[in-house]
């Protein structure tokens, strides 16, 4: 490599800068020359260009500070209206026994620290602080380190562990500081549990936002199709467990499609809200969460898995598909009204309109006052903008208008009932009175003349017995005695039963009859509980004997078919309506995914019970022995 030669002769100074022959070396300066300090002196200390480096005046600083510490500290005891110097900082001691903790001596530093805080911040001014400071460290360091090092002696020794108790109880467990420490961690909690509900409260729309905001004891929501019910429920649960502690019941109409609509979405928003789940009991239906609060889903297809929610305590309980749920009044008013008595629960129950007339979700929409109801449909829900476009499909697809019951009920949230679906429908032709029966069985040969009986057995409903009057030579059936009637013993349908033999043998309407026919005939009874047929065939010495229930869709087409040709008769009371004919008007058959009839009874929407009893007579009587004519 080259080497670069320097034309001029050089040399370094003192202070380790180059001079070169011919050329005067200007002083290193700093922002802060030329701003003459008046607290320091000037001569020709200060070099011959009229100012000390900064490196040459430290060096200077540090030889004269041994001889200066005396008249540093007389200088700082006499009164100024100048700001101190900065060496005066170097006068502050540490006792050798402690470290600095005494009023004075804070006080001390205190002004020490004022006064440098005074100063210019010039570089000479700034070395010379940082070297005052860092010697006043130095020479009180020993001290500071045996007075900490006898500060955790003392927490050591047997005495420390009492001091350092009694310090935190009389600073941080006291009374009032436990009461400030309880008042902002529960301020805290209820902020944070407002924030998580404000994120679920925005995700729906006005009637899901409505749902969440009841605060009544009983919430109603009737809506139809995609108008966001089963949403807005998803979101009302986990508006609730956000809380803690709370314990929350969803019923629907089974335990697997319950758990299809809510338990996967409920853990989808328990998770975007940063919620920890404690335990998933997917088998069960269960849900808890790291707060204490759970969650149960189940169904309510049959009376075990209703029975079995007795006994527990829920602070909201919710229903779905109302229009659809066994045995509803049963279920409300004796299961689960009970099980919110503990906490003031609040009960929600929604589903679309009814598709019978008197149903219990029809009563308490109608009748119960003190209740919040919300009513609406898919045109109400802003996540479906097209809704016009989703209706004209629809009714396309089902080949009906926009004022069809089927369109009211399930699409627009009204209560419209389905009477193209009726089992049963009565006309003028189907009701007699006494005259017109005694005029029917006045040319039958008295031996002709036939009773039967029919029983269908309740258990969550109610018991159904009717007595049938027909003759081999006719078509017509007379249903002549009804007795429904919510079983409370087997001795009340004893005496129902003893009540239509007796009405046979006294009513005057059959008097033209020989008694042995009207005392002698059998009862034909649902087979599911021959226990009771056995106890009540001893007890009243008739004979009872299992039903034909083989192809029960045959049985209810032949019922359906003599109501529709006029065979079957009912009594035309002026009052009310008998048995029969109310639930002419509430058996229903049920409809398929695509809304298409079916030949099956829905049991779920209304359970008949005189219509199985009438059915079980008629098969083993008039349509085993009586000629089958085409009207």
């Amino acid at each position: 490599m080259a080497r670069v030669r320097i034309a001029d002769e050089s040399k370094r100074d003192a202070d380790g800068r180059i001079i070169r022959e011919g050329k005067t070396t200007q002083p290193r300066r700093t922002p802060a020359d030329g701003l003459g300090l008046a607290n320091l002196d000037s001569g020709t200390q200060w070099g011959p260009a009229g100012a000390l480096s900064l490196s040459a005046y430290n060096r200077k600083l540090q030889e004269e500070s041994d001889q200066s510490d005396e008249y540093l500290q007389e200088k700082a005891q006499m009164p100024s209206d100048d700001p101190p110097s900065p060496s005066s900082a170097s006068v502050v001691t540490v006792p050798s026994t402690s470290y600095p903790s005494s009023s004075d001596e804070l006080e001390e530093i205190g002004k020490a620290i004022q006064a440098i805080d005074g100063l210019k911040k010039s570089a000479p001014v700034r070395s010379m602080m940082n070297s005052g400071i860092e010697r006043v460290i130095q020479k009180n360091m020993p001290a500071v380190e045996v007075a900490v090092q006898e500060y955790f002696d003392q927490l050591n020794s047997p005495e420390g562990d009492k001091t350092v108790k009694k310090h935190f109880r009389d600073n941080f467990m006291s009374p009032e500081a436990l009461r400030e420490m309880e008042k902002s961690q529960a301020k805290m909690l209820a902020e944070h549990i407002d924030f998580q509900q404000y994120r679920i409260f925005k995700r729906g729309h006005e009637y899901q936002q409505m749902m969440m905001l009841s605060k009544t004891v009983r919430t109603y929501m009737m809506a139809g199709r995609r108008a966001g019910k089963t949403e807005g429920l998803q979101l009302l649960i986990s508006n609730e467990i956000v809380h803690p502690d709370r314990r929350v019941l969803v019923i629907g109409l089974t335990f697997e499609t319950t758990s299809s609509l809510f338990w996967h979405p409920v853990l989808r928003t328990l998770d975007e809200l940063d919620i920890q789940i404690a335990e998933k009991r997917t088998n069960e239906g269960i849900l808890r969460l790291s707060n204490g609060s759970m969650v149960k889903f189940t169904g309510n297809s049959t009376a075990d898995e209703r029975e079995k929610l007795r006994g527990g305590k829920w602070h909201l309980a919710i229903i779905d598909e109302a229009q659809s749920q066994k045995a509803l009044i049963y279920l409300v008013r004796d299961i689960i009204e009970p099980m919110l008595l503990d906490y003031k629960g609040r009960l929600y129950i929604g589903g679309t309109g009814p598709r019978v007339r008197g149903t219990f979700w029809e009563k308490v929409w109608l009748e119960d006052k003190a209740a919040t109801k919300l009513n609406w449909n898919l045109t109400q829900n802003p996540f479906i903008p097209d809704h016009d476009a989703v209706l004209e499909q629809i009714m396309q697809e089902k080949g009906v208008k926009e004022n069809d019951p089927l369109m009211l009920r399930e699409y627009f949230g009204k209560i419209a009932y389905d009477d193209d679906a009726l089992v049963l429908r009565f006309k003028e032709n189907n009701y007699f009175t006494e005259e017109t029966f005694l005029e029917w069985i006045r040319p039958i040969p008295r031996t002709d003349i036939r009773f039967v009986g029919g029983l269908d057995y309740g258990y969550s409903d109610a018991d159904g017995f009717c007595i049938l009057c027909y003759a081999e030579s006719k078509q017509e059936v007379f249903v002549v005695y009804q007795h429904k009637a919510a079983r409370e013993g087997i001795e009340q349908l004893k005496r129902g039963i003893m009540d239509g033999l007796e009405y046979l043998k006294t009513d005057t309407m059959f008097q033209g009859i020989p008694m042995d026919l009207r005392e002698d005939f059998y009862i034909y009874a649902d087979s599911s509980d021959t226990r009771a047929s056995y106890d009540l065939s001893v007890a009243m010495s008739i004979g009872i004997y299992p039903a034909m229930k083989h192809d029960k869709q045959a049985g209810v087409d032949m019922l359906q078919d003599d109501c529709r040709k006029g065979y079957l008769k009912v009594p035309l009371m002026k009052d009310n309506m008998s048995p029969l004919e109310d639930e002419g008007l509430r058996t229903v058959f049920l409809r398929d995914d695509r809304d298409n009839l079916t030949r099956e009874i829905d049991d779920d929407s209304y359970h008949p019970d005189m219509i199985p009893a009438v059915i079980y007579a008629s098969r083993s009587g008039p349509w085993m022995y009586r000629p089958r004519m085409n009207s």
